[in-house]
């Protein structure tokens, strides 16, 4: 009865080891605790591996007592569960101490899909919030003269110490890392098997490393494409090797996550053009020069609010937020017609040019959409940022 077995047999959609996913629950225990602020949550890890327990726990007791498995199984069970406590433990006590800026930034993250609290965590933050803002008022602003009693919350937030010093374990050695220091010079180190540095230089060094490989993703880069942007950027070789093998590794993985996250685009729909001729008794070729009118019905599709984001709205707020724009309806009948049969109409362009600059128009914006992929332009984008 192996603990890898069980979960691979729980169901043929996931296709998920137990191994990794004690893995990846080990190291944000690890992170979570040795980190001064609050991570991304991993609720669907721990999720799965409580579910996982729970199924282990029931096979554990049809054996028999004396069976030598039993002990060993619950004392595998017994640490794994310690670490989902510690980990829980770890998030609720950071969320007790700098409550205040972690519900705000949460609430930033929530309209960008990146939140780092469950809903749960979220509710129990505010309720928090809450609590302590009550008691602060029942023991001292009740009992102070009422020009006294202004309270302002923000003020009594604790942010956490990013300058705080952390240990940490490299997967390789890299020699000739720059870290970028405020105010002062730049700081050459290695990554070795085990350095202590501050949380805000790895914190910089990720952010450079996540967008050079979501910019990467993005563009669908080969590898030599990659190296060459590299190598444009001033990495030396060794680094170039190192981070194209971590491309290769999270490419698949980042375009997944690309896919979920990118917004639906502006199309055009219901198109109608007249073509407009000036007519009259003589007239010849020179002379005739039409015109082509074109209404364009621009069209924003709905964004689809995630649930999440929906357990996390404050009710409490006065100002009740929405996801979609309101409609730009004007008082024609046509656009109003138009309105009744989709919610979602924002305005309506008319163009009218003659064939000359229409027919230059669009080859114009041909040739600036193949230069937007040219590799000179990737170059410059580079460069400026």
């Amino acid at each position: 009865m192996d603990f890898n077995d069980q979960i691979e047999s729980s169901g043929d959609e996931e296709e998920i080891t137990a191994e990794a996913v004690l893995k990846t629950l080990y190291n944000a225990w690890q992170n979570e605790r040795l980190s001064p602020e609050i991570l991304p949550h991993c609720n669907e890890m721990v999720e799965c591996m409580l579910g996982q327990i729970q199924h282990m726990e029931r096979n554990i007791n049809k054996l028999p007592k004396t069976d030598l498995r039993a002990s060993i199984h619950k004392m595998e069970l017994s640490r794994i569960k310690y670490i989902i406590c510690n980990y829980l433990r770890a998030r609720l006590c950071k969320i007790e101490k700098h409550c205040i800026p972690i519900i705000n930034e949460e609430r930033q993250r929530i309209e960008s899909g990146t939140n780092y609290l469950t809903p749960s965590e979220y509710k129990y933050a505010q309720e928090y919030l809450l609590n302590m803002e009550g008691h602060f008022k029942s023991v001292v602003l009740d009992k102070v003269p009422g020009n006294m009693q202004t309270f302002e919350m923000n003020k009594m937030a604790i942010y956490p110490n990013l300058q705080s010093h952390v240990f940490l374990k490299a997967n390789e050695t890299v020699n000739g890392v720059v870290l970028d220091l405020p105010g002062e010079q730049d700081e050459e180190i290695d990554l070795e098997d085990k350095f202590d540095t501050s949380i805000t230089n790895i914190q910089n060094l990720v952010h450079a490393i996540v967008f050079l490989l979501v910019e990467g993703t993005k563009h669908n880069l080969s590898d030599c494409d990659f190296k060459s942007s590299l190598a444009i950027a001033g990495f030396p070789a060794e680094h170039q090797e190192v981070l194209i093998k971590l491309y290769n590794t999270k490419k698949s993985e980042i375009s997944e996550c690309l896919h979920v996250l990118q917004q639906a685009d502006l199309v055009y729909q219901d198109l109608t053009w007249r073509m407009e001729v000036e007519v009259a008794s003589r007239c010849n070729n020179e002379t005739v020069k039409p015109n082509i009118s074109m209404d364009f019905v621009l069209m924003k599709p709905k964004k689809i609010v995630p649930e999440s984001a929906l357990n996390c709205v404050d009710f409490n707020s006065t100002k009740k937020e929405t996801s979609l724009m309101e409609l730009d309806i004007n008082k024609s009948v046509e656009e109003a017609t138009a309105a009744s049969q989709c919610q979602n109409v924002i305005s309506h362009v008319l163009l009218q040019c003659d064939l000359p600059n229409l027919l230059h128009l669009t080859n114009q914006l041909d040739q600036a959409l193949k230069e937007s992929k040219s590799q000179h332009v990737r170059k410059v984008k580079s460069a400026l940022n």
